[in-house]
């Protein structure tokens, strides 16, 4: 897919380029090239001989993908004359979490020159992990259309019992096989649909953090970002079906929607405060003993609230706050940290990392009320316009499979409330619902979303 970058200059979105933008910066993509088309998987081999990696290859994928796909891939690779060792995690459920990583350490042989990685969520964060810590490439084959992390070059891991984003590194090669991505249950459609679309949330959230503390913003790569949203939401219906051809739009789309981190070296393009609810989930879920919910299932319940969140917020007059009022309100350092221990449970020191940056004291503070207030017009002028094309986005995110009610994902409005008020220290991110909060008025907003997403 070929944009125009410039007045001179155009460039292959899916393949390695650099340019210089608008917005003053130079944007690059590092990954050497994303492949999409049918029938792919037999033709791992002749993609990668010309980048020239090796023979020896790590292959990972879970029990599940090896029943589908395994034979077929050591096969092909056998028959190419590649020597493949087979990591085949055996749980039905991976967990990028220590044990994982120690039984992939394991088996990986002296010698292996590139990580196959075969799958979708966990296992690619575990593979590009592994990749950047042994300093060899390594090419993604995702399973499912299911998230837009595949270009990333960071992991998500779950450490400690928390969800961490870790230093990593992209992959090298991309192959989206549509026969696999529109074979999967559309459950996993749905998911990267939901992921897809949290660029509505996370965009309004990015222009908030621009206004508020500066973070970098790029006017171009928002529009390539919301394009991509847009014709996924115009192939909803065949998304909904498992159409192939619809199913490669959507893949295509959580690729290119990919490229902001390697064009700005920013996550804000792609995840706000809808993602900070899903970590919040997952925390909770593991101290609970549970396994989380797919993750790009649980965005869209975080779009479909932050959108609520969004509404309450542009509804809310602030003309007449008493900035004194709020100000003596807020929560000290002390009694906020005894809050964070009582949420956070044993979470609660990588929340204090995270949030090191945060001021309690009172001149700091009646600074950012005011600077809010004073800009209230801006702020409220442009997440409007960014939000009003998709306010019907819940509608759409159902007809895909989507779940839309709390109650589905085993949400009570407690945890709501609770998420809505104290999801956003799971990272330093500035949000709508750090916003609210500062302002003295989350726990108010809160209420009010819970009364209307049921």
């Amino acid at each position: 897919m070929k944009i125009k970058v410039n007045e001179n200059t155009e460039v292959e979105l899916l393949k390695k380029h650099s340019f210089e933008c608008s917005c003053g910066k130079k944007h690059e993509m590092g990954i050497d090239e994303v492949i999409i088309g049918s029938n792919l998987l037999e033709k791992i081999p002749e993609i990668v001989e010309k980048y020239h990696m090796g023979k020896q290859v790590f292959v990972v994928m879970d029990q599940m993908i090896y029943g589908l796909y395994g034979e077929k891939i050591e096969n092909t690779l056998k028959k190419a004359d590649y020597k493949a060792k087979m990591n085949v995690f055996k749980d039905k459920t991976v967990l990028p979490n220590e044990m994982a990583l120690a039984e992939m350490l394991i088996n990986i042989e002296e010698g292996t020159q590139w990580i196959l990685a075969i799958g979708s969520g966990a296992v690619t964060d575990l593979s590009r992990y592994l990749s950047y810590k042994m300093n060899i490439p390594y090419v993604s084959v995702p399973t499912a259309a299911s998230m837009d992390g595949y270009t990333a070059d960071s992991a998500l891991l779950l450490l400690n019992g928390l969800k961490q984003t870790c230093k990593a590194t992209y992959p090298k090669i991309i192959i989206g096989d549509t026969t696999i991505l529109k074979g999967t249950p559309q459950i996993l459609l749905a998911a990267g649909f939901g992921d897809l679309t949290a660029k509505i949330t996370a965009g309004a959230d990015w222009e908030l953090g621009h206004i508020v503390t500066g973070v970098d913003y790029c006017p171009f790569v928002e529009k390539i970002v919301m394009d991509a949203v847009d014709r996924a939401i115009k192939v909803s219906d065949g998304i909904s079906k498992n159409d192939e051809e619809s199913a490669g739009v959507l893949f295509e789309g959580l690729m290119i929607t990919g490229m902001p981190m390697h064009w700005t070296g920013l996550s804000q393009p792609l995840a706000g405060a809808e993602h900070h609810l899903t970590h919040f989930w997952g925390m909770k879920a593991v101290a609970q003993g549970r396994r989380p919910h797919m993750h790009g299932i649980e965005v869209a319940q975080g779009i479909v609230l932050i959108m609520q969140v969004y509404k309450e917020f542009l509804a809310k007059d602030f003309s007449n706050i008493d900035v004194d009022k709020v100000v003596s309100a807020q929560i000290d350092k002390k009694a906020w940290e005894e809050d964070i221990k009582a949420h956070f449970g044993s979470s609660a020191s990588s929340v204090f990392e995270e949030n090191e940056f945060m001021a309690f004291d009172e001149e700091s503070v009646r600074k950012e009320v005011e600077f809010l207030l004073a800009h209230m017009d801006e702020i409220k002028e442009r997440v409007k316009a960014h939000l009003e094309p998709y306010k019907d986005i819940a509608d759409v995110l159902k007809k895909v499979g989507c779940i839309t009610s709390p109650a589905e994902l085993d949400l009570s409005p407690e945890d709501v409330k609770e998420s809505i008020c104290y999801a956003h220290f799971v990272r330093k991110k500035y949000t709508v619902l750090r916003m609210l909060g500062r302002l003295g008025c989350l726990e108010e907003i809160a209420d009010k979303v819970v009364s209307v997403i049921k």
